[in-house]
């Protein structure tokens, strides 16, 4: 009796299978990253855990600026077996030219075949480069010549075995050829053959130019330069390169002939009369015209000598030198003037440059362009400045008797009017009627210097100063 008949423990059994261990593992279901349970491998009961339901929606679109979201990919509709999703736009037919690094297809013509036989361009009719079914174009054999019709355009019939040695006859046949006589005796008249013909024995005879003889050309034959039309052997004729004049050891004149050979380190020269080739330079040529060397000199006024005549001083530095032969260009500068500064003299050169901004100055001793200050002006530029003011007014003055008063410096009663009797002249006088009185004054008017100013004064009555007198006159003259 077996062991476990009285034992029952699994252990006495024999030819047990083997029993896996049973593990603790955990299974956990989650949904949108939420854990809605967990179930252990070795649990004891069943457990049932519920999914949700969600609603996804369609993934957003991406643009050129956003990115798109996930979701699910929309439904494609009805015909749209030959489209694909895409990023931007839903479900969308792909064109070639949305395809990155696509090769470029040439455009497809749409020409037609013609096919010429004899220069007669027959078009196979519904059949062009971009026809989608095939065609086929039957080109005839030709056909032969008679003797009343010519043959027609087209293909050479095919030759058949032992035609290796035949040619194409008009007939459109391949036929041999006549055999051909190999000796003249063999030709007769009769057959259209030709008869043997006489051949001439005349001379080539080579010559060059000697020399002349009243003005003409002579000539002497070459060596070897003759050769008979009839000769049994072939002949070489050279001609000889020419022979240069020379003097030593004795005066000989040349031969002509082929010009010599140049080399390449004769690029540039040319041919001398001594059969070489020679640089030419400039001594070598008659009549050329002598270079001087002459000098230009360029000088400024400097000054004047004790006889009043003027004093010049080259340019500095020798930048006032050039050379009639010179082989490089030189730019010579004639400086702008010096001016003075009260201590030291001046130097002669260009005037500066004027600006916009001195229009109506003038150039001043000291190389600058100024307005022409009193201390610049002549008296008679000052008194012709005050005159032009007076013919400006004269009509005024002349119509209106407006004047300036003229009073008496002791009692200080009036005494007339101060009018301008000629405006042209400058010529001042008193009114008609008008009493003059000794020790009589004129009161201040114009333009009249005042602790180094210019003050306007109108019948002593002072109006306005300025640094400038010219201001000084304008001021006076509005007033």
């Amino acid at each position: 009796m077996a062991p476990v008949a009285t034992s029952g423990n699994y252990n006495d059994l024999t030819n047990t299978p083997t029993i896996p261990p049973v593990n603790d593992a955990t299974l956990t279901i989650k949904q949108n990253n939420e854990t809605l349970g967990t179930f252990t491998a070795n649990a004891s009961e069943n457990q049932t855990i519920n999914l949700t339901d969600t609603t996804y929606d369609d993934f957003g679109h991406s643009t050129t600026e956003t990115a798109g979201t996930a979701g699910l990919v929309p439904a494609p509709a009805a015909d749209t077996t030959n489209q694909y999703l895409n990023a931007a736009a839903g479900w969308q037919q792909i064109s070639y030219a949305q395809i990155s690094d696509a090769p470029q297809i040439p455009v497809v013509g749409n020409g037609a075949l013609k096919v010429s036989l004899g220069g007669e361009a027959a078009t196979l009719t519904g059949f062009t480069a971009n026809s989608s079914s095939d065609a086929t174009i039957s080109i005839p054999v030709m056909t032969a010549a008679t003797s009343s019709a010519g043959g027609t355009i087209g293909l050479v019939p095919a030759s058949t075995a032992g035609d290796q040695n035949k040619v194409l006859s008009a007939g459109a046949t391949w036929v041999e050829l006549p055999t051909v006589p190999t000796n003249v005796s063999e030709f007769t008249n009769d057959a259209n053959y030709i008869t043997a013909a006489a051949v001439g024995n005349g001379t080539l005879t080579i010559q060059r130019e000697s020399g002349t003889n009243n003005n003409s050309p002579t000539y002497e034959t070459l060596d070897d330069g003759t050769f008979t039309a009839n000769a049994t052997t072939n002949r070489t004729v050279k001609i000889p390169v020419m022979i240069g004049a020379h003097t030593r050891p004795s005066d000989q004149n040349g031969e002509t002939g082929l010009v010599p050979k140049p080399t390449a380190d004769d690029k540039g020269k040319f041919l001398r009369a001594d059969a070489t080739w020679q640089p030419i330079s400039y001594s070598d040529l008659t009549n050329a015209p002598t270079v001087n060397n002459a000098e230009l000199k360029i000088y400024r006024e400097s000054g004047v000598d004790a006889n009043n005549n003027p004093t010049y001083a080259q340019l500095d530095d020798n930048n006032g030198t050039f050379t009639a032969n010179a082989s490089t260009n030189k730019d010579i500068h004639i400086p702008v003037m010096i001016g003075t500064d009260g201590n030291t003299n001046g130097e002669t050169g260009l005037v500066p440059e004027p600006t916009a901004n001195d229009k109506g100055k003038f150039l001043c001793s000291d190389a600058t362009w100024k307005e022409v200050p009193c201390g610049c002006k002549s008296d008679i530029q000052n008194l012709q400045e005050q005159l032009d003011k007076v013919n400006e007014n004269y009509t005024t003055l002349q119509n209106n008797f407006a004047g300036i008063k003229i009073y008496c410096a002791t009692t200080g009663t009036y005494a007339g009017y101060l009018m301008y009797d000629n405006p042209a002249t400058g010529q001042i006088g008193i009114s008609t009627g008008a009493k003059c009185c000794t020790d009589c004054t004129v009161p201040k008017n114009g333009c009249i210097e005042e602790n180094k100013q210019y003050c306007c004064y109108i019948n002593d009555v002072k109006q306005s100063c300025s640094e400038n007198k010219n201001d000084c006159i304008k001021a006076c003259a509005v007033e």
